[in-house]
């Protein structure tokens, strides 16, 4: 099985010259990284320790594009860095890291938790399912390994049909090029687009039933926040991450990267911005029941030896009987 020749296609993206010359580099990189280090500070003196944590997390990844540009692949070169195994291996940190991201947003908007029982449970529900859901990403470029070459996952390919599982050949559908990383493994590039900003390819395992597909990414990011009510913070999350990055470049594979490049930007809107939901503790929480059940009524009970409120409740069912 062969990759197809790479096509040439033009560009369909045009690139701000600001962009290309001074954000997608090292030195930029590096400078994001320090800064959200800085950021996150802010934010443990402001929002609290979990939001902290979160922006450091995403300065992480700043740090890890600082040295990836040490080894990247480049064109020049024929991308030959892409059998380099620190190269491969700074790749597969960079696909963990995607991968745990909507863990880590969900500790970033968590500050109204402190004394709200019902956004507890909401935000403590939303962080079993991304952290279970980023191990299960994950586990997508894990079956690569463990099954390298299975026949019976692999997509006949056909010359109306060719296979572009990236497990096989990588390619980038709006470039219309191959991807330069070795079949089997990751690799870390500069992809022939006007950004030329770093690139990612990684072997992912045929989606299935039992296995994920890249969809599930966006999933746990977006969808848990717009159930538990933060609408406006979704949508602009939305529009600078994955819309924006998919504006400003061309190429596929370097739309991930370009988002964690923005994600510091928008780790310093959250810090800066007034929150913009109420943050009213409500004294009586009410869940009306569904199919049959009764309404469940809780009671704030408040402690003045600390100024707080703190979080015991009694339940009522329809305001009657205790639970």
């Amino acid at each position: 099985m062969h990759a197809p020749a790479a096509r040439s296609t033009s560009s369909r993206t045009v690139c701000v010259p600001f962009l290309t010359r001074m954000c997608f580099n090292q030195p930029i990189s590096g400078f994001f990284a320090a800064s959200s280090y800085a950021i996150a500070y802010l934010a443990y003196r402001k929002l609290g320790i979990r939001t902290a944590i979160a922006i450091a997390y995403f300065g992480l990844m700043e740090t890890l594009q600082f040295f990836q540009y040490y080894v990247v692949a480049r064109p020049e070169d024929n991308y030959s860095k892409c059998s380099d195994p620190n190269n491969q291996f700074l790749t597969v940190v960079g696909l963990l890291h995607i991968c745990f991201q909507p863990y880590f947003t969900s500790l970033s908007s968590s500050e109204f938790r402190k004394y709200d029982i019902k956004v507890r449970y909401q935000k403590d529900l939303v962080t079993k399912i991304t952290l279970f859901g980023g191990f299960w990403l994950f586990s997508r470029y894990l079956f690569t390994v463990l099954y390298p070459d299975n026949p019976d996952m692999r997509p006949r390919s056909t010359e109306a049909c060719p296979n572009y599982e990236w497990i096989v050949d990588g390619y980038d559908p709006w470039l219309q090029r191959d991807t330069p990383n070795l079949p089997g493994h990751s690799c870390t590039f500069i992809p022939d687009s006007a950004t030329k900003h770093l690139a990612w390819s990684s072997p992912m395992y045929q989606a299935t039933y039992f296995v994920p597909g890249a969809s599930l990414h966006t999933f746990l990011m977006f969808v848990p926040g717009l159930f538990c009510g933060e609408w406006l913070g979704m949508l602009v999350l939305f529009l600078t991450g994955p819309l924006l990055a998919m504006f400003l470049t061309a190429s596929l594979h370097e739309q991930a990267a370009v988002w964690c490049y923005f994600s510091i930007m928008q780790c310093f809107l959250l810090v800066l911005l007034p929150p913009v939901v109420d943050c009213t503790i409500p004294k009586k929480l009410i869940y009306p029941g569904t199919l049959g059940e009764p309404t469940l009524e809780y009671e704030l009970v408040e402690s003045h030896s600390n100024g707080h409120a703190n979080g015991h409740a009694n339940g009522h069912s329809n305001g009657k009987k205790k639970n």
